[in-house]
């Protein structure tokens, strides 16, 4: 391991730092939340029409908890809850169906919940990770 990748604690043994994590920013109507590494950040983010939802997404397909999103460990994980899945758009590739299941979130998209194509271009969230 290169010394690049360690840090000295007092006591001069090495450990090993976590990766660099951006902060995941997610965008939806006039609501937005970021997640990330930060003490002070939130670490994860509920999406869905019940309004403890960190999201708040009043729509007929969107399940009252639809989806969460979490940072664990070093990487920004997806997890659909929901009756009728999610879409996810990635900038830089084909969308994917996540239902009842989980994807890593990278780069910049947007989600569809509870259709692939929505009608209404509000309900669909949009997210970046900033590095």
């Amino acid at each position: 391991m290169a010394d690049t990748d360690k840090a000295h604690t007092s006591k001069g043994q090495a450990e090993v730092k976590s990766p660099a994590v951006g902060t995941l920013v997610l965008v939806y109507d006039d609501q937005r939340i970021e997640i990330g590494p930060d003490k002070d950040m939130p670490r994860k983010a509920s999406l869905g029409r019940d309004s403890s939802s960190q999201i708040v997404i009043p729509y007929n397909y969107v399940s009252r908890r639809h989806a969460s999103v979490e940072l664990l460990r070093d990487r920004y994980v997806f997890t659909d809850h929901s009756a009728n899945g999610t879409y996810i758009h990635p900038e830089d590739g084909e969308p994917t169906l996540v239902h009842g299941g989980k994807a890593f979130l990278e780069g910049s998209g947007t989600m569809s919940l509870g259709q692939s194509q929505i009608d209404e271009i509000k309900h669909v969230v949009h997210y970046e990770i900033i590095k």
